[in-house]
């Protein structure tokens, strides 16, 4: 194929992505490709400059300003209070939010 046209093999590659999340871009419409018809099926080729303008527009999107993944901890009293001492003694500016309780649970604890 042309270099201009990138596989969903070369697009997971560049990108670090898996292809079935690639593939579920293309299936939405979101990532634009041309369909090749081959002997025991076909296969999605997307071109380069389309693939840029796709990943230029989903660069921005992250669950945290600062770019990190979120991590959902979980501990009792004493081991929030250990990690909390540890972020402090290490200078480590990182919330730490409780998690909300269901109502169930919060109705049960308070009888």
């Amino acid at each position: 194929m042309n270099e201009e046209m990138l596989s969903i093999k070369d697009i997971c590659a560049i990108a670090e992505l898996s292809s079935v999340y690639v593939r579920r871009m293309i299936q939405l419409g979101k990532l634009p490709s041309t369909r090749v018809t081959l002997n025991k099926g076909f296969k999605h080729f997307v071109k380069r400059e389309d693939f840029e303008a796709w990943r230029a527009q989903c660069a921005h999107r992250t669950p945290r300003a600062d770019g990190r993944s979120k991590y959902v901890l979980y501990g009792n009293e004493a081991e929030i209070e250990k990690l909390t001492e540890l972020l402090n003694e290490n200078n480590i500016e990182t919330p730490i939010e409780r998690a909300r309780k269901a109502k169930a649970i919060e109705a049960t604890v308070a009888e």
